[in-house]
């Protein structure tokens, strides 16, 4: 497991440097009264690089030795296939939908559905998918001058 970890760690940094670069193609945003429509994807691809670092450290340094036998789904049970697959729709959905409907509505349904695939109370969900959702609008629109 620790190979799979490390080489999908490699693969994803790859990936994210690869993005990286493509990221200074990105028009200025001086004169835009904005920080430029590149600031946000170069911060997203900055903290999955840092992350997956500390992931290869962490498994270079605690260097468990895994037991023999076990498997990688061992513990995957229908529940936890369902919920995925439900998460994985409801995010296909949403870029199905985006330009169809309003950013905010698909964002707070898509939320919501995912809060509760986690097992948020209702009302819990219903709030924080309203007060994510139009966080990042504002942040998007107002912050970035990107209009969702």
């Amino acid at each position: 497991m620790k190979k799979a970890n490390v080489l999908f760690d490699i693969v994803v940094i790859t990936i994210s440097l690869f993005f990286f670069s493509k990221t200074f193609s990105f028009p200025e945003g001086i004169g835009q009264g904005g920080i430029g429509p590149a600031f946000f994807p170069k911060i997203i691809l900055v903290t999955i690089i840092f992350f997956c670092l500390i992931d290869i450290l962490k498994v270079i340094l605690l260097n468990k030795v895994q037991e023999e036998g076990r498997h990688f789904f061992e513990g995957i049970t229908r529940h936890h296939a369902i919920s995925f697959c439900v998460v994985v729709g409801s995010m296909i959905l949403m870029i199905f939908f985006l330009g169809k409907l309003p950013f905010i509505l698909i964002s707070i349904i898509m939320l919501f559905i995912q809060f509760i695939v986690l097992k948020l109370k209702v009302l819990t969900s219903l709030v924080t998918a309203v007060i994510l959702s139009i966080s990042v609008y504002l942040i998007f629109v107002k912050g970035f001058s990107v209009l969702l």
